[in-house]
């Protein structure tokens, strides 16, 4: 049985049968806790990959996630384990604020990329969107002095290029994420949040699928 999160009354059934589960898809940005289960799910046959968060936004930003220096190494004990197509490093969403311009996530994203080259083949990017259940969130950023700003173009062209060639000397294919924002005409093809396209491809999942 499965409940909607958002509105308890909403249920369906899913069959969990591996013959019946395409793929595993795990989103997340600690998945520590799910490690010592993943040698049950290959035994048992189920093909899965990670979308696996990964920032350095200031810990007013991000309150509730592990440190820098835990997640890199969580993220290349992962990959160890379901290989570097199995985990994809998503560096969304970039949030564009008085306190993190075009610099903060241009050196961020170039310090993880070079610290995970070898373990993942693909980075997935975003742009803030802010949608109305964040409007709580934001209130409380700007009583600690923190305030989204406006996106110059040719800032948002800069830091798109820097990225496109962070990822490319990392060995990184890069994508957005169902972006709103065309963001072809920096480098960054459009992606999806589960890419059909990707996993027919014949990727290695782990495990193998036969």
């Amino acid at each position: 049985m499965h409940t909607n999160p958002f509105n308890p009354n909403q249920a369906s059934r899913v069959s969990l049968r591996p013959e019946d589960v395409d793929v595993i898809v795990f989103w997340t940005r600690n998945p520590r806790l799910l490690m010592c289960h993943l040698a049950e799910l290959d035994a048992r046959g189920y093909r899965h990959y990670f979308q696996y968060t990964l920032l350095d936004n200031p810990g007013p930003i991000d309150p509730h996630v592990p440190t820098l220096e835990a997640s890199l190494g969580t993220f290349r004990e992962l990959a160890d384990h379901v290989g570097p197509e199995g985990v994809i490093w998503r560096y969304d969403p970039i949030v564009w604020s008085n306190v993190t311009g075009i610099e903060f996530p241009r050196q961020a994203y170039e310090r993880i990329a070079r610290t995970l080259r070898g373990y993942t083949r693909r980075s997935v990017i975003s742009l803030l969107d802010v949608y109305r259940k964040a409007e709580k969130r934001l209130k409380a950023l700007a009583q600690q002095g923190i305030e989204l700003a406006a996106r110059d173009e040719d800032d948002l062209g800069k830091l798109m290029s820097a990225l496109v060639e962070t990822a490319a000397a990392s060995d990184m294919e890069i994508t957005s994420c169902a972006e709103q924002l065309d963001l072809r005409p920096y480098g960054v093809r459009p992606g999806k949040r589960v890419d059909d396209e990707w996993l027919s491809a014949g990727t290695r999942l782990c495990p193998s699928p036969l």
